[in-house]
């Protein structure tokens, strides 16, 4: 692999497989649908991604409308789909591919950044926040190939390689063009030639301005609008989700998938950092106030475990870069404390765009994070020289490694089961309830809206076609059921309940249940929502099945105001 050593390659290699192997036949999830979808588009129109009509919301809108990102990803996976169909081991194999560039680029980056410690990429490719990650979506795709994209330039700009240049600035675009949030890349890419006085390697930052600028002209000649423009003016954060509620989800994601406070803690104590912990202690208490307070004190001890860790990570880290980036700024000299600035701007572009543009927080959208977190991370630990503290931070360092790639394992393995009850209900849905005599309807989205229309059901939708009487409709509990339900809150009162199945899972252990799980949403207003609960074992999932024996179904006319 390009600038690492055979051991570290392999090593990579090695970690990524033995992460993601087990888990390649994980049934499509959350928003492999809307992937799916383009694919499909790719493949009978290779230059209209976005062509047909979704129901995501409960109605049919242009896909174009629907999604919010862009089509880099479905790309990559049409050939896959033409060649092995919608086989989730196939596609989940095709995905590993954004998980070694990763590894690599983390690997990278920390030859560069931390005298080539293993510590930064095996603790991000052993992050849940990674290991759950690793559906048919496109945020490990973005985050790899901006990774990967960021370290080829650093390596180009030290090296004055244009041809490293030329290929991080286009893993880059690649990556703004899998997902817009990506483009926190582009300043990056400016800032670190200014950093170590090559300015004239700028330029090479051309790559991402083309690869945008057509993208864009594509948009206006097929849709007659910029979609990046579209969705900034027309679908920008609804539901009153809060600043806090992204702040303190940033907060949760840290702590929760990154296993790395106690060994910083350990090194502040060691060193007897005391400025640094006198205003841990000063603050964390006011944070926990906060929380509490917003909250109306139903936080409960996850997750204020959970938030207060990630805020003591990204404090001390804090603390730290702006002590040593005033002093780099202040003399202008110093690669180390030059170094720390420019991670530390890069730590803050990901976790201030999440806080302050996205929708809402969850766990793939603090990805992006993750390299620059590390690396600071791992800096700091090295700066003590002593043989003995070395040795105590190995060991600890081992242990918190292991606790987190097994927590990893466990969650991934509880998201895989909650996953599969939309595949297993489907498939044994249709065996059941289809046939000539009835037609079997289904509402709601994400994997299960994939798994049902695979077995031929029709899905619930405003403006659309009603059931008939003797028909079979399935609603499942987790899923949002979309607007069609929500115009007619009486409509399943009035239907024949034939029964419920439950599903219940192997693992004390949830990723996904809006009952304080929310690994794809961790919103305050769906009932304090972390990452993932330890020892909670209420049901995956439960479906309930009726036959329509009221017909009589009150649809108001598709709104085109909300698309």
């Amino acid at each position: 692999m390009l600038g690492l050593s055979r051991r570290t390659a392999w090593g990579v290699i090695a970690l990524v497989l033995l992460t993601t192997i087990p888990f390649l036949n994980k049934p499509f999830h959350i928003d492999d649908t809307v992937v799916l979808a383009a694919s499909q588009n790719i493949i009978q129109n290779p230059l209209d991604p976005f062509a047909s009509d979704f129901d995501w919301f409960g109605q049919l809108q242009p896909l174009w409308k629907v999604t919010t990102n862009p089509p880099v990803l479905s790309y990559y996976l049409a050939p896959f789909v033409s060649l092995f169909g919608y086989n989730e081991i196939a596609l989940h194999a095709a995905m590993m591919l954004f998980v070694f560039m990763l590894g690599w680029g983390a690997a990278l980056l920390s030859d560069r950044f931390c005298h080539g410690s293993v510590w930064p990429w095996l603790f991000i490719l052993t992050s849940p926040a990674v290991v759950v990650s690793g559906n048919v979506m496109r945020d490990v795709p973005a985050v790899g190939l901006g990774t990967l994209g960021v370290a080829l330039f650093i390596l180009g700009v030290d090296r004055d390689r244009r041809w490293l240049l030329f290929g991080g600035a286009v893993l880059s675009g690649l990556a703004a063009l899998t997902k817009y949030s990506s483009i926190i890349t582009l300043p990056l890419l400016v800032m670190y030639p200014l950093f170590v006085n090559k300015p004239r390697h700028i330029v090479w930052i051309w790559p991402i301005i083309a690869i945008l600028a057509l993208w864009c002209l594509q948009n206006v000649v097929m849709y007659d609008a910029v979609h990046i423009i579209y969705l900034l003016s027309e679908r920008r954060s609804e539901g009153g989700i809060s600043w806090q509620d992204k702040l303190y989800g940033a907060f949760l994601v840290v702590g929760s998938c990154l296993f790395i406070f106690p060994a910083i803690l350990v090194r502040a104590v060691w060193r007897r950092d005391w400025s640094m912990l006198l205003i841990l202690c000063a603050s964390t208490p006011l944070v926990y106030f906060a929380i509490e307070s917003y909250l109306d004190d139903l936080a409960g001890f996850e997750y204020l475990f959970w938030a207060l860790t990630g805020f003591a990570v990204i404090l001390l880290l804090l603390l730290d870069s702006i002590r040593r980036g005033i002093a780099f700024l202040w003399e202008w000299a110093g690669e180390e404390r030059r170094d720390s600035l420019f991670l530390f701007a890069w730590l803050c572009a990901p976790v201030l765009f999440s806080v302050l543009f996205v929708p809402f927080q969850a766990v793939r959208h603090l990805l992006p994070a993750l390299p620059p977190l590390m690396l600071l991370s791992i800096r700091y630990l090295q700066r003590d020289s002593s043989p003995r503290f070395h040795q105590t931070l190995t060991i600890l360092l081992s242990v918190l490694l292991i606790a987190q790639t097994v927590l990893a394992a466990a969650v991934q393995a509880s998201d895989y089961e909650y996953a599969n009850t939309y595949r297993e209900f489907a498939r044994q849905a249709e065996r059941t309830w289809a046939n000539d005599d009835r037609h079997v309807w289904f509402a709601g989205h994400w994997g299960w809206m994939f798994y049902a229309q695979e077995a031929g059901f029709s899905q619930l939708r405003r403006g659309g076609e009603a059931p008939r009487e003797g028909d079979i409709l399935i609603v499942p509990n987790r899923v949002d059921k979309g607007a069609a339900l929500a115009d007619n809150p009486d409509y399943l009162s009035h239907q024949d309940k034939i029964e419920s199945v439950e599903y219940n899972g192997t693992l004390p252990v949830r990723s996904q249940n809006f009952w304080g799980a929310g690994f794809y949403g961790t919103i305050s207003i769906w009932g304090r929502n972390i990452p993932y609960r330890l020892g909670q074992d209420v049901f995956l999932e439960i479906f309930d099945v009726y036959r329509i024996v009221d017909p009589a179904f009150n649809q108001p006319p598709a709104d085109e105001s909300t698309n």
